[in-house]
């Protein structure tokens, strides 16, 4: 049996069908695989701060998690090694929400301690730095906490204006204020 108010937040599914799963507040990795059909944590005791977005490699064999406020996580899968995704000094990692791999590099949604944007980050053949980083949107007037994204053919669509101001312990306050839901969307 499962521990209450763990807080899922993203998934990630493979080819084969497992799903890996950011829980927040346990600040873990669940994972469900296709053998098992169980879901469980991956490595008990792992600990991820914050853990939030998270995106699989284009081989498969590493995980990257955004570890809310402070920078990402990699995981090997194959070996099991746990570290923080290395970049430049002048790179901000921080307040990662939505994470998504594309063509070598992180597309990533930042909506806490950095202005809101999406951004890309450029990672080194060993796919363990950041060696480059670009800002794709910032400052539209549409965002309103951007959240989750998906990739489809090239072009990144995400959420604006999630609104998440408007919800707390007992669901949605402020109704009043709360607008229909934009899908921005970029050509990568």
């Amino acid at each position: 049996m499962l521990p209450e108010d763990l807080l899922f937040n993203d998934l990630v599914v493979n080819s084969k069908g497992d799903v890996f799963i950011t829980v927040t507040r346990a600040r873990a990795l669940y994972w469900m695989s296709v053998k098992s059909g169980k879901l469980e944590e991956w490595r008990p005791g792992l600990r991820l701060r914050g853990a939030n977005g998270i995106a699989l490699s284009g081989d498969e064999n590493r995980l990257f998690v955004a570890t809310f406020p402070d920078g990402v996580t990699t995981i090997d899968l194959e070996s099991g090694s746990v570290r923080p995704l290395a970049r430049p000094a002048n790179v901000s990692l921080a307040a990662i929400d939505g994470l998504y791999f594309h063509n070598h590099s992180l597309i990533a949604i930042q909506n806490g301690c950095v202005a809101h944007r999406v951004a890309r980050f450029y990672l080194n053949a060993a796919l363990d730095r950041v060696e480059k980083a670009k800002v794709l949107e910032r400052g539209n007037p549409l965002f309103d906490v951007p959240t989750t994204g998906a990739l489809a053919g090239g072009t990144f669509y995400y959420i604006a204006n999630s609104q998440l101001h408007n919800y707390g312990a007992k669901g949605v306050v402020g109704r009043a204020k709360l607008r229909p839901v934009s899908i921005l969307k970029l050509k990568l």
